[in-house]
Order: structure tokens, then sequence, then C-alpha cells
């Protein structure tokens, strides 16, 4: 039986493993993860010294699993430092009972999942199994990854129930996780809860209700955006940084683009983030005429009507200090109020850049609060690839540097100091967009 999306499936099929509880044995056989034309749960097995594309399990652990942890499979995204808490909710293994698991690690974008194979070096188990040491991954819309991963866990309770297994801990569970899929205040309780990094009936529910009440003024993604990217430094340093932005001055814009017009597909659920970021930045470096010519101070003061002085120093918004995010938000009138965490020249045009490219993919809903955060979403990295582009083409960066990027630290600080970045943001966008990054690695721009 299987599960089928168009890149994404789950196959089972059903084989007596020997000696289980009744849920395992009922649901024990051969497991399939594919992932386009390849296999997650490809591995060699010493046995019988061939190459399968099956791993040996009950499919019982893995879907309570799932279950267990199915708001944050779908929308929990990459965090700096993965604790074994984070890779509890989000790698496979964790499923645990003795099975040797394929090495899948399951992280949300937003509007995609990225399904990233990434098993120890020289990987070797107890049992006469290795799975492949390289790591790849790809990335399906979420709502793809969703319908299989619940047509994965019907499939196993459909199971259990013809096999005469009713009313098992998976039954329980995943009931009570379908019914709060139906309802759409509780969906966005446990979106927030996740992104905040948080078990079910685990997260601040206070805070969490006071980000539920700005959704409306700020837009449901804005607040997706901002817990993902504060987590919980949001509530425990200050839970009321919300009210108090609010209430602050900031600096007060107006985007002009002039006569600017873009065909750039940005459909998070399809489009890369990197591709949608970069096409965006050329799109206006084209309308601006500047070629591979460096962004000056001048060019955003203009972009953004702002006095010059403002890009090259000011102070910072504090409430948003600690928590690393800069912030636009719209006034009735057509103007932006912008907060920014940051009183360093490159590392403002940066985040400056990052809201340029926000409000251009926010086209149709200009009344949406603009979030620049630490978060590993599809929307902040598409800012990182925007800003970066935007300041640097990446075009010339291989004139500077030539095709095998083999250039000293004197040429990176040079290239930094003629763009107006900071050196770590330029050999970020080098490094994302060298000729050896591997294709198949979706991570591209998570992180400053």
């Amino acid at each position: 039986m299987l599960t089928k999306g168009n890149e994404f499936e789950l196959i089972m099929d059903w084989l007596d493993l020997g000696d289980l509880s009744p849920e395992e044995a009922a649901t024990s056989g051969l497991l399939k993860i594919r992932l386009n034309d390849m296999y997650a749960s490809r591995h060699l097995d010493f046995s019988s010294k061939t190459l399968v594309d099956y791993a040996k399990v009950s499919a019982y652990p893995m879907a309570l699993w799932a279950a267990y942890n199915w708001w944050r499979l779908n929308y929990e995204p990459l965090i700096g430092r993965q604790s074994y808490y984070w890779k509890s909710a989000h790698d496979l293994p964790a499923a645990g009972c003795g099975y040797v698991w394929p090495p899948l690690r399951i992280v949300s974008g937003g509007e995609t999942v990225s399904l990233i194979v990434m098993p120890p070096d020289n990987m070797k188990t107890m049992a006469d199994i290795q799975y492949d040491s390289r790591a790849w991954s790809m990335a399906v819309p979420q709502s793809q990854f969703e319908s299989v991963l619940s047509g994965f866990i019907n499939m196993i309770v459909s199971r259990l129930d013809d096999t005469g297994n009713r009313e098992t801990e998976l039954h329980s569970l995943w009931r009570d996780v379908c019914c709060e899929r139906l309802n759409e205040g509780n969906t966005f309780y446990r979106i927030l809860e996740a992104c905040l990094g948080h078990n079910p009936d685990e997260g601040p529910e206070r805070f969490i209700n006071k980000m539920a009440d700005y959704a409306a003024t700020a837009g449901r993604q804005a607040i997706i955006e901002i817990a993902v990217g504060t987590g919980e430094a949001a509530y425990t340093e200050n839970a009321n940084f919300l009210d108090d932005i609010r209430d602050l001055q900031g600096l007060l814009c107006r985007f002009n683009y002039g006569s600017f017009e873009h065909d750039v597909k940005t459909d998070q659920r399809f489009c890369k983030p990197w591709v949608a970021g970069h096409e965006m930045a050329r799109a206006l470096r084209r309308q601006l005429d500047l070629d591979g010519e460096p962004i000056g101070d001048h060019n955003i003061a203009e972009i953004l009507e702002l006095p010059i002085d403002a890009i090259s120093s000011g102070n910072v918004a504090e409430p948003l200090r600690r928590m690393k995010m800069s912030l636009g938000l719209p006034s009735e009138d057509g103007r932006v109020r912008l907060f920014l965490h940051q009183p360093h020249r490159t590392a403002r045009r940066f985040y400056l850049s990052r809201l340029v490219g926000e409000h251009l993919l926010n086209a149709d809903s200009l009344g949406n609060w603009l979030p620049a955060t630490f978060g590993a979403t599809w929307r902040q990295k598409y800012q990182r690839a925007f800003a970066s582009e935007f300041l640097c083409p990446i075009e010339v960066l291989k004139e500077r540097l030539g095709p095998d990027g083999n250039f000293d630290e004197y040429e990176m600080e040079t290239i930094a100091e003629n763009y107006g970045m900071g050196v770590f943001a330029v050999k970020n966008h080098w490094d994302y967009n060298s000729p050896k990054t591997p294709e198949l690695f979706e991570e591209k721009y998570s992180f400053d």
C-alpha cells in the first residue's frame, strides 16, 4: 500500500517480521520512502550483499511519532543549533522501538517542507544495514507533504482496524490532531506553538494567544514569521515586545520604485526562495539601471525616501535588538515605519535591502507587517538571497574570484568594502552559489 504524491511517496508492503507487539506485528513490513527518483530508505543489506530500497520496520511507531509531532513536522523550521529536543521531533530515527530507520530529517520552511537525508559519516549499526553516507535533500509543497503523511497515518489506522487492533494510542492521538485541523483557531494556535519550538500543550498559552490576536492587524503570515524568528526569546525576555514596537516612532519611509513592474514567479510552493530572491533583485537592479555597479547609500535612501544618514548609522529598536529582528509596519497613509535592530552601516544596508525585498513580495497585501528575522523559512531565505544579490550580484563575485573560488581574505574584504556588505555576508553569498555547493542540498540562505 502507498500514500502517493508527485515527488514524495511513503510505500508500505506488509510482511510478518516475527515476534512483536500486536500493534507492531499488524503493521510490519517493507517501508519505501521515495523522493523523486531516489529513495531515503535505500541501504546496503550486508546479509544478502545487495542494495535495497526498503527498510524492514513496523509502521506503527513511525505513525505514532509522526502524529505526536504533526504540528512541528509541518511548521517548525530549522534552527541554528539543533538540540536533542529538536531532533526528537524532526529526525525519523527518533521513532525508535529498535528499528534501523532511514536517516531522514523533516524540516518545514512554511509553504514547503524539506526532506533531508543526512546520515552520520561512516554510519554503521548493530544490524546488517548501512545507509548511504551522502547528504542530500529536496523540498516539496507543504500541502503535498501534509497529504502524504496524513494518508500514511490513516493507512496505518485502517490496517490496525482491519486486524482487530482498535482504540490504540495512535487512534486516540490521531483523532485529536484531526479535530484540531478542522478548527481554524486551534490550527493557528498549534502552528504558533510549533513555530516557537514546543510540543502540543507545552507552549506559553498566554503569549501565543496574544500573538494570535495580532494576526488581524499584522497578517497571519507575518505573525508566523515573527514567531519562527524570535522563538523562546520573545516571551522570556520581553513578552510585550509587539505592544512596545507598535507604540514606537521608527524611521518613517515610503517605498519608491518608480514604474517598476516585475514578472518574477514567487509561488512559495514551487519556486526555490533563492531563485525568486535573485530574480527579483536583478529585476530591480535593471529598473535602477545599475548593471553590476555597487548600490550606494544614496540609492537605498532614494528607494526608501529616507535621509541618507539614516542608512549609515542610527538608533536601534531596543525591543527588537535581543530578538535579532528588524520590522516594517505599514501606516494608513501608505508610508511604512521601519525598526532596525542593528546600528552599523553594513548590517543596516543588508536589513533595509531585505525589507525592500519583503515589500516587493507583499505587493498584493501591502497592509501586512514586514519582518526580517533570523528564521529559516521560505520568506527569510528569499529576503537574504534578494539582499545579497541586490547589494552584490553573484556575477561580480564570479568575475572577481574566478570559477574555482580560490581567493584570499584580502580580496574578500575588498569586495565587501566596495559593495557595502559585511565580509561574512559576501562569503555566504559566494558559498551558496559556488560550483562546489551540492545541487541536491536545499538549505541555502538559511541563516545570516
